[in-house]
């Protein structure tokens, strides 16, 4: 009978690995069904433009089975319509790719939105690999994402290919609005630049053949963009030109690029197309076209009064860098000076960089979306730097440390105006200061820490290297520490808050990696914060005087691999009384406990956890198990009523101590060690002071 139970517990557990396996499966289904039923909702509330709960529905989903890529498509599309950085709906469509798993959506749509912001995020060969691989992608969209990757990859070769690509989509696509507007806008955006820069420009052939075609076409495009009819205007030619100009003007004269087209074609006068350009300063306006009207005024009587307005500009400044039709930079001006900088490099949403300025002067200058802070003392000299992920401030002395996070020019189009008009240039590879120079220059770094729950660390610096720490929390000062000397050193710490820095906490540099378990890595973090010169501390030793005696109470020492060695000397008479010792890779115990004169008087040996064997003065014994957990037995196993009479007259005990219990006819002598009581049975010729002895 024994035989045939043992022999249906080992299939049981057998068969357990099955049996789980099923129920998760199980419970696979069921979270699909219930992804797919959110995903049948969110469809519906599409349909009815609720893009608020479709989002809901996609990410409760989502919660339930994260593998479905129709519902990061949907929570990709949801987060486009209300709003979402480009930077978060990228991540939505990635898992959506990633995951790969699709139900109902064909994945085409996903690879539409996936490229489009790919392109508008400046990955434009990434993009143009999404349509083109895998299946391609034949489509208005398609095809309309593909030209402004070619146009924004900016070769002579790709804008060649994206010139193709308009002259047949005008063939094919002739009421779509899209590639016209598309195409008047990068051209001219060619031909501007060109000017700008004091080259000689001449429209391409195609490119000419293409704008004639779209400009017979233009009453028949269903768009009411001004702008496009007046980026068309700039590639027609005489009559043409200065008819199209004049109905637009009929229509719209209010658009800044009017008086522009309008100037250039000969249809108004300099003072008219002055004071249609001059109504929108007060507001928005572009870069390009501001440089390019003001070429345009010979009148000094006009140029004077436009360098008075733009002395006084209250308004933004939108730039395109690299003409890819986005504004990476956008600058809002008060009394004619930049007040507020934003530059976002890639148009992703997430700021780059972001500075606030005093009549023109950086007083700060944010990084990678607040993640770093520039702090001004007297610009360009920086007075501290916030480093927000790593709650670190570095402070600085007088012009110890001095960053430019952008230069201010002026521009050759502003060369004739009296007073100087300032643009912000951003250099395409700025960075946030880099943590390394930082503390080259530092004079002291205040961090935050997790110690006492929530702790600030100061430390003092010198070239480039910490000399002394004060730790603080909202009680007061509890600790500090000198560097000065290097590794090792001591931190001093008042854990008690009674005013005396009681513990002694020994540091070094762990040069070989045996301190790097992530215990040790948590204990560093805790009381440093995250700072550089950290990353290789470990805690090697720490002591306690509690009484300010000078005699140790307590220490432990840190031996590397989890070993390690913990000292008691509860009498102070300066001699250790017991000492823990935990080998971690052998996976081994020993607690020694001492006599009054220093010598080992008892020895436990754990293995496992498990206590193995004990030697009392000279004699060692095997243990055995009694049977109440927290009792073993030396030599031979006495009774559980032994063991009951036993705890009733030791339960209190001193650990390490020898104590002798009568129960009956028999004698025990019983040690205490941390929560374990060992007990021996005595022969009847047992003498109390031979146990010490032997």
């Amino acid at each position: 009978m024994k035989k045939f139970r043992i022999v249906l517990v080992v299939n049981i557990f057998l068969l357990l690995p099955f049996f789980l396996g099923a129920q998760n499966s199980k419970l696979a289904e069921i979270n699909r069904k219930t992804a797919e039923r959110c995903l049948k909702i969110a469809e519906s509330l599409i349909l009815s433009d609720d893009w608020n709960g479709a989002l809901s529905q996609a990410e409760t989903g989502l919660a339930y089975d994260d593998a479905v890529s129709d519902l990061y498509y949907i929570k990709a599309m949801a987060q486009s319509k209300l709003g979402s950085t480009k930077a978060q709906i990228l991540s939505s469509i990635k898992q959506a790719f990633s995951s790969d798993t699709w139900i109902n959506y064909n994945k085409n749509g996903a690879r539409i939105l996936y490229a489009d912001l790919l392109c508008d995020t400046g990955f434009y060969e990434e993009s143009l690999a999404i349509l083109n691989n895998e299946g391609f992608i034949y489509s208005a969209d398609a095809e309309f994402i593909r030209i402004k990757d070619l146009y924004r990859l900016a070769t002579a070769d790709s804008i060649e290919q994206a010139r193709d690509k308009i002259n047949s989509a005008r063939k094919i696509y002739p009421v779509d609005s899209r590639f016209p507007e598309l195409f008047f806008t990068f051209e001219y955006s060619f031909m501007t630049r060109a000017k700008l820069d004091g080259i000689e420009y001449f429209i391409p052939p195609l490119v000419q053949s293409i704008a004639d075609s779209y400009i017979i076409k233009l009453p028949d495009y269903n768009t009411e963009s001004t702008e496009f009819e007046l980026l068309a205007s700039f590639f027609a030619t005489g009559e043409t030109r200065a008819r199209l100009v004049k109905a637009i003007g009929e229509k719209d004269s209010s658009h800044p690029l009017f008086a522009v087209a309008a100037l250039s074609a000969g249809v108004i006068s300099q003072e008219m197309a002055y004071n249609l350009f001059i109504n929108t300063l007060s507001g928005d306006v572009s870069l390009s076209v501001l440089q390019a009207f003001i070429p345009l005024i010979t009148d000094e009587s006009l140029l004077q009064d436009l360098n008075v307005r733009l002395t006084a500009f209250e308004g933004t400044l939108y730039i395109d860098e690299n003409l890819d039709l986005q504004n990476e930079l956008v600058v809002s001006y008060s009394r004619g000076r930049p007040q507020y900088v934003n530059y976002d490099k890639n148009m992703d949403g997430e700021k780059d960089l972001y500075a606030v300025c005093d009549f023109g002067v950086p007083l700060i200058a944010s990084f990678e979306n607040g993640a770093t802070e520039v702090f001004y003392d007297l610009y360009p000299a920086v007075s501290c730097v916030n480093k927000n992920k790593e709650n670190a401030v570095y402070y600085f002395l007088n012009d110890d440390f001095v960053y430019t996070p952008f230069d201010m020019i002026i521009l050759p189009a502003f060369d004739r105006l009296e007073t100087a008009f300032y643009i912000p240039f951003v250099n395409c590879e700025l960075t946030a200061p880099e943590k390394r120079e930082l503390i080259q220059k530092t004079s002291c770094i205040e961090v935050s820490a997790n110690e006492n729950g929530n702790s600030k660390v100061v430390y003092t610096y010198f070239d480039g290297n910490p000399v002394f720490a004060n730790f603080t929390d909202n009680i007061g000062k509890f600790a500090y520490a000198s560097m000065e000397n290097g590794f090792p050193f001591i931190r001093y710490v008042d854990y008690d808050r009674n005013g005396i820095f009681e513990t002694s906490e020994t540091y070094d540099f762990d040069s070989d990696g045996s301190h790097n378990t992530t215990e040790e890595r948590l204990i560093i973090e805790n009381a440093f914060g995250n700072v550089p010169f950290a990353e290789k501390l470990y805690l090697k030793k720490v002591e306690i005087d509690r009484n300010n005696d000078t005699i140790i109470e307590f220490k432990e020492e840190y031996l590397g691999k989890g070993n390690k060695v913990s000292s008691w000397d509860n009498d102070g008479n300066g001699i250790w009384d017991y000492e823990y010792y935990k080998f971690a890779d052998a996976d081994m115990e020993e607690i020694y406990f001492y006599s009054q004169n220093g010598l080992p008087r008892v020895i436990l040996t754990k293995i496992g956890g498990l206590p193995q064997k004990i030697k009392v003065g000279k004699k060692e014994v095997p243990v055995e198990k009694g049977s109440q957990d927290y009792i073993y037995w030396l030599q031979k196993r006495s009774s559980w009523a032994d063991e009951n009479a036993i705890m009733k007259q030791v339960h209190s005990a001193e650990s390490g101590v020898v104590n002798i219990v009568q129960n009956q006819e028999k004698r025990f002598s019983v040690i205490k060690i941390d929560d374990l009581y060992f007990c021996r049975e005595l022969p009847e010729s047992y003498i109390e002071e031979d146990e010490d002895e032997n």
